[in-house]
């Protein structure tokens, strides 16, 4: 049963990692895409007591983690209101459902109420946490390469926030291709921006094949290991 449960372990763990090879090629041309990184690694040795017997057995394998942190380079689009993050970092915005989500993609624009929005609407957020949004009598705002929105051709003291890798201790997929942070995220001022520029998506379309095709292998080979012990083990029960 044990080499049956560390099999079904290991379907499991080439199951997930095909799904985010999958969504790393599906958004290989996704402005701000930050790239994931599948870890398989082997679970947790046990003790194998069994008949008295010495040794041990593998548990199979996890999915150990995901790396998030790679986006790919900055790409000129000539759009004002398109900014691109000259470091490492992420734009903050709000959930529909509250909370933070981050993202690399700086796509915005001015909604009519006069907020800083991404594509799907979200609000973008100033370093403090809350929205940004037009002072009051501006009809229209910009986003400098310093972070700083002025309005009329004046600062406003408004600055775009930005929450650094290091202080993250972990992310989940969120809406609209953001990342949500699994505990608090500490945002602080933007440290510089390209302004008319994205920054592009990180996929490696090479990487991403190869990820796909060898979790599509690992992926069959789990299931005709996992039918064979199934069969051996009713061949067993039959005796």
């Amino acid at each position: 049963m044990e080499g049956l449960a560390a099999t079904a372990s290991g379907l499991s763990t080439a199951q997930r990692a095909l799904g985010v090879w999958a969504n790393d090629l599906a958004n290989a041309q996704t402005a701000g895409f930050v790239v994931e990184h599948p870890l398989v690694a082997e679970g947790p040795v046990r003790a194998m007591p069994p008949a008295g017997l010495p040794g041990s057995v593998g548990s199979g394998a996890t999915l150990a983690a995901v790396g998030r942190w790679e986006s790919g380079g900055i790409v000129e689009t000539g759009n004002p209101s398109d900014v691109a993050l000259t470091g490492a970092g992420f734009f903050a915005v709000a959930l529909p459902g509250g909370g933070t989500g981050l993202t690399r993609s700086g796509a915005f624009h001015w909604s009519p109420g006069g907020h800083l929005v991404t594509v799907g609407g979200l609000r973008v957020l100033n370093s403090t946490g809350k929205p940004v949004v037009l002072p009051a009598g501006a009809s229209h705002a910009e986003v400098r390469p310093s972070g700083q929105v002025f309005a009329g051709g004046k600062p406003t003291g408004i600055v775009l926030g930005v929450a650094s890798p290091a202080s993250l201790n972990a992310v989940r997929g969120g809406p609209d291709g953001t990342l949500v942070p699994v505990g608090p995220v500490h945002l602080g001022p933007v440290a510089g921006l390209r302004v008319g520029a994205l920054n592009a998506s990180g996929v490696s379309l090479t990487a991403a094949v190869v990820g796909v095709l060898r979790a599509e292998r690992a992926y069959a080979g789990s299931t005709k290991a996992l039918a064979a012990e199934s069969t051996g083990l009713k061949v067993i029960a039959g005796l």
